[in-house]
This record gives C-alpha cells, sequence and structure tokens, in this order.
C-alpha cells in the first residue's frame, strides 16, 4: 500500500506543476500586450494616449500622430519616425531621399596626403596637425575608443582610413562619390542615387525608398533604411544604412555662420545586398537601447563635394574638438548688401533701378530658366507650407503615405514589435501538456483507488 500512495504524491505535485506552468505560459501571452507609444526609441506613453491613437476598431492609427508637434517630432513633417503604438510598429513621416539631395565625394581621401590631394587641398597635413593636438578626449568618448593608441597626425590619418573603407567582399569598386539627383517630371520617381568609381563611371543606380530606421546607429546616432526598388536582391547596393547629412543646432549653426566657420555636411553610411549582414535586429526594432548595426566599426564616409575647401577642412577639425578654420571669402559677402558701405552692391534706390534687373526682360529672361521646372514650384510649396505648420491637409504627401503603407509587409510591421510575446503555439503546448498529465494522473490515481478497494 505504500508504494501507490507514494505514486499518487508524486503525480499530484506534477499536476501542480503542470497548473503552475499553463498558467505561467497563459498569463505571459496575455500580460505581453503593451500599451505603450514609443517614438524613435524613446517612450513618450506620458504625453501620448494610446487610447487616443486607435480607430473605431481599436487598432492603431498613425494618422492620427501630429508631425508639427515638435516636441515630439523634432524635424515636423520633414523628418521621418519610427513609432510603435502597443504591438505594432510603423515609419512614419518624410521617406524621401531628398535630404541626401547633392553629390558626396569620399572622405576616405582625407585621411591620405597623396600628391594629387596636397595638391588640391595644400593645408591638408596642417589641418590634420592641429586636430591631433586638439583631439583629447574625443575619440575615447567614442565607439572607437581604446582600438589603437595614437601618437602622432600620421597614426591619426591611418586610423580614421582603416575604419572608412567604402569596399565590401562582394563589391570591390571603391565608391569615389554618391549622387542624388532629381529626376525629369515625366520619372516615375523624383530622385535616384548614382554611385560612382574614380573614374566618374556609374557602379549602379535606382531610386530608393525609406522602408526603416535604426533608432541607435554609428556613434549612437539615428540612421535610416534606404531599400533599392529595382536592383536585384543580390545586388550589393540593395540596402543603404545612412545617417542623415550633418546638420548643425540651429543656434550653433548661427554662430558659425556669424564667426564665418563653415562645417561642410558629411555622414557615414553602411550598405550591402542582405539587410541581416548590416543589422542585428531588423529595420523596425524600436528600442534604443540596443545597438542595432553589426559591424560598429565600419565607416564610410561621404562629404559635401561643393562644400568650401574651408568647410572641408573644419570637418576634420571639428570632429577632433580644434578650433575651426575661418573661411575669410565669407567676410566679403558681408558687404555684399550692405546698405552703409558706398561699395556695396544695391547700397540705394538708384543702385536698385540701375542694377541687374533694369527691365522687365532681364526679369523674364530668368523666370524662363529651363532648370526652374514645375516640381521646383512643387517643392517650395511643400517646405512653406511645413514652415508654416499649415493645418490643411497635404493631398500629395497623404496620397504618399497611403501608397507605403499599402506597400508595408506585415512581416515589417510585426516581426520584432512583438519580440517578448509568447507564441499561441507556446499556450497549446502549454495546455496539451497540462491535460496530459491531468489524465496520466487521473488514470494512476484510479488504478490505486481500485487497488486500495482490492
Amino acid at each position: 500500500m505504500t508504494r501507490p500512495n507514494t505514486l499518487a504524491r508524486l503525480l499530484s505535485v506534477l499536476i501542480a506543476l503542470s497548473v503552475i506552468l499553463t498558467c505561467c505560459v497563459i498569463g505571459t501571452s496575455a500580460f505581453s500586450f503593451t500599451q505603450d507609444v514609443i517614438i524613435d526609441g524613446v517612450d513618450v506613453s506620458d504625453q501620448l494616449e494610446y487610447n487616443e491613437l486607435l480607430d473605431k476598431n481599436g487598432d492603431p492609427d498613425f494618422s492620427k500622430l501630429d508631425l508639427t508637434d515638435k516636441t515630439l517630432f523634432p524635424q515636423g513633417k520633414k523628418g521621418a519616425y519610427l513609432v510603435t503604438i502597443g504591438d505594432t510598429t510603423k515609419l512614419v513621416g518624410n521617406k524621401s531621399v531628398k535630404n541626401w539631395l547633392g553629390n558626396w565625394e569620399n572622405w576616405q581621401n582625407w585621411t591620405t596626403s597623396d600628391e594629387e590631394m596636397l595638391e588640391q587641398y595644400p593645408e591638408l597635413d596642417e589641418a590634420w596637425e592641429e586636430a591631433y593636438e586638439a583631439m583629447g578626449d574625443s575619440l575615447s568618448e567614442s565607439d572607437l575608443s581604446g582600438i589603437a593608441e595614437i601618437t602622432s597626425a600620421d597614426m591619426l590619418k591611418l586610423f580614421w582610413n582603416a575604419f572608412t573603407g567604402t569596399t565590401t567582399a562582394e563589391q570591390q569598386t571603391e565608391i569615389s562619390m554618391i549622387r542624388v539627383v532629381k529626376m525629369k517630371n515625366n520619372s516615375k520617381s523624383k530622385y535616384k542615387v548614382k554611385w560612382l568609381d574614380k573614374e566618374g563611371k556609374t557602379i549602379a543606380v535606382d531610386s530608393y525608398k525609406m522602408t526603416g530606421k535604426v533608432v541607435n546607429g554609428l556613434e549612437g546616432a539615428q540612421m535610416y533604411v534606404f531599400t533599392a526598388d529595382t536592383l536585384d536582391d543580390d545586388c550589393p547596393f540593395k540596402y543603404w544604412v545612412t545617417m542623415s547629412p550633418f546638420e548643425e543646432d540651429e543656434e550653433v549653426a548661427e554662430q558659425r555662420e556669424e564667426d564665418h566657420t563653415p562645417v561642410a555636411s558629411h555622414f557615414h553610411f553602411q550598405y550591402g545586398s542582405n539587410l541581416n549582414c548590416l543589422l542585428k535586429y531588423g529595420q523596425t526594432y524600436n528600442n534604443a537601447e540596443n545597438q542595432n548595426l553589426r559591424r560598429r566599426f565600419w565607416y564610410p564616409t561621404m562629404i559635401d563635394a561643393d562644400a568650401s575647401d574651408t568647410a572641408k577642412y573644419n570637418v576634420i577639425l571639428a570632429m577632433h574638438g580644434a578650433d575651426l578654420w575661418e573661411d575669410e571669402s565669407l567676410e566679403d559677402d558681408d558687404d555684399f548688401y550692405d546698405d552703409d558701405d558706398e561699395g556695396g552692391w544695391y547700397d540705394d534706390d538708384d543702385d536698385w533701378d540701375s542694377g541687374y534687373y533694369d527691365d522687365t526682360d532681364d526679369w523674364d529672361d530668368d523666370w524662363d530658366d529651363e532648370d526652374f521646372d514645375e516640381e521646383d514650384f512643387d517643392d517650395a510649396w511643400d517646405e512653406y507650407l511645413d514652415d508654416e505648420e499649415f493645418d490643411d491637409e497635404d493631398w500629395e504627401d497623404y496620397l504618399d503615405e497611403e501608397l507605403d503603407d499599402a506597400e508595408t509587409s506585415e512581416d515589417d510591421r510585426n516581426s520584432l514589435a512583438k519580440t517578448n510575446e509568447a507564441s499561441p503555439i507556446n499556450v497549446i503546448l502549454g495546455l496539451s501538456c497540462a491535460t496530459l498529465i491531468f489524465f496520466v494522473g487521473g488514470m494512476a490515481l484510479h488504478k490505486e483507488h481500485d487497488s486500495e478497494s482490492l
């Protein structure tokens, strides 16, 4: 009689454990649902009510977000933001590549002092010497700290040269320039991205659509994921993960302008044919605590090719905390429209009357300039609306957003937003295990009861 009683107690313990296990699985599933609102990795639930962002069916309605609220959306409608409402994540805002419009040259060339570079930029070595003398803790505070001990300006150049290469295992041609151009009106896309080699030949070209965002990228900065529209899936330029071109704080920019110390726009980026090889958690991972890039020390960098030489030198100086150089040519510009200076261009009404636009023909000639097309008017109008923060619906942006919504895959929306949510399969398995244990336990107790009756 002792043995059946022991078996019964053991089965009772197993049954109790199965009940606890089932409750945990079901509870995990139930409580994994969240009512948080997250913008670019920051929880803003205290500023945005979850329930106010739902449609009549109780689903997240991203159209209810007010992108003109610069407390939550610092760049207003001009920016792109990764927003999570509950368990659904979506990229909202301006998904155009327009912010990268221009000619961008490979900054790695600035880390060498070959004959060609010194001929074009004779003060390059001097800039690096000043950067080395002033760098102090500028590198120790970055992700690149501790990699190498830098004891000279030449070592500093080699240091950056090692991290800013533009070639990969699948793409061995050095990228000399990235050119983002506006297409003609009959084009399906407003902008195209051209990847050029040293000879100026096109390596690849396509229109790109912003499909995601990295909220913790190189140097902890935000980066944007662009996907090529027509390039093959195995093309090395299929995915482009890039910072936005460098823009200083408004107050800093005003001070720079006043001091005549410009800094050329520039950005770090990465690229490849496989997004999983670039990102750890995917392009809609909305958690700023974790670094999303797989290669934290790959820093391909492009700099504004059309900036002044001084502005380009100042990129090196600014990176290392050195005093910026003054662009003397900008001082002359201050007097260009100076009313108090007799040498000014238009210093009184007589000058205006006798100036460049002295009759309607001059005005008409410039107005008819073929480069100023209908699309320029559209862009100017869009910028005006953004600056004035009109409440009226911008129908073109609205339609573009609706089309983007329709093309957003379900995987992109949900693959990482629910990483902590228990799978329904786990619930089924838990219930099945509990049922099986109850059944076996019941049979054992029934046998024990029968044996005791005998």
